[in-house]
């Protein structure tokens, strides 16, 4: 089935390039901004809220939407778990779909080899490296593929996966913190 027939909605974040705002209230987010499942705000500025209005007019992302950056860096996946999402997208689509079934599956598909093979020879049919918003409307999920994907063995995995890389970032503060280690 195709992504659109999957998927409530799909749609992408703005393709212009508001000014860094220093008294703005809201970040853009683009590509570079999703690391390890999530959005890093390093790197990411903000925009005055007139830009910010205009973008998510026509992108505002909600609570369970799943982002993937298309320019740049490609492929990178997060779902996004604020209520209230206070930022703009950029260069990134978004996948909104029925139900967190349905998503949490989609989520794990395109993790899969068979979403990197068919992305991967979209790209490499263009000179410019990038999905387009017609690429992920229209990408064709197999459905096989998709209904063998335990969601809950993976969500447990992603669980401990966080958990591993919260500690990790504990230990790294503490050896930071350490003054024998500052010598």
């Amino acid at each position: 089935m195709k992504a659109i027939d999957y998927c409530e909605k799909i749609f992408d974040g703005t393709h212009d390039s508001p000014k860094p705002n220093a008294e703005g209230k809201h970040y853009l987010i683009n590509s570079k901004n999703i690391s390890t499942g999530q959005i890093d705000y390093n790197g990411a500025y903000k925009i005055s809220d007139d830009d910010y209005n205009k973008i998510i007019k026509r992108s505002g992302v909600k609570k369970g939407d799943i982002l993937i950056s298309m320019i740049g860096t490609i492929g990178n996946l997060c779902i996004v778990d604020d209520d209230s999402p206070d930022y703009a997208i950029k260069n990134m689509g978004v996948f909104r779909c029925k139900n967190s079934v349905d998503r949490n599956k989609l989520f794990y598909y395109l993790q899969t080899n068979d979403f990197k093979q068919k992305s991967n020879n979209f790209l490499n049919s263009s000179i410019q490296k990038f999905l387009t918003l017609d690429f992920i409307r229209n990408l064709d999920i197999q459905k096989e593929i998709l209904d063998k994907i335990d969601v809950d063995k993976l969500t447990r995995v992603d669980l401990l996966i966080k958990h591993n890389n919260d500690v990790i970032n504990v230990l790294i503060n503490k050896i930071k913190e350490c003054s024998i280690c500052a010598l």
